[in-house]
């Protein structure tokens, strides 16, 4: 997602007219997504690293899990280590499928 800069800073008229669009946008987007943070990771350092054998990371393998509904999609829309800290990870999905995230998140701690 991209940050909106101040209504105030934006120079040229054409971006000005285009700002309020972008909110919604925005707006839309944010309200479409919940999010599930774990402090069970050690480190986050583990998720980018890459698995000898496959070639595959701890996120790929993640950001791959279909919601039991729709094999289509992923379960997970981002997987991402919190700013400024060793340990946090935060995950985003579809509300509709909070439950199921939130069970995988709980089980992703003895893995």
């Amino acid at each position: 997602m991209r940050l909106v800069p101040i209504y105030n800073s934006i120079l040229a008229a054409s971006y000005k007219s285009k700002f309020a669009s972008c909110l919604a946008r925005q707006a839309a987007l944010a309200s479409g997504i919940a999010t599930g943070t774990t402090w069970e990771m050690s480190t986050n350092l583990l998720l980018d690293k890459k698995d000898p054998v496959t070639g595959h990371t701890f996120r790929d393998i993640i950001m791959s899990i279909p919601p039991a509904d729709d094999q289509t999609i992923s379960l997970f829309h981002s997987v991402d280590k919190q700013w400024r800290s060793d340990n946090v990870v935060t995950f985003t999905f579809r509300p509709k499928h909070e439950a199921e995230a939130r069970s995988i998140i709980a089980g992703l701690a003895p893995f």
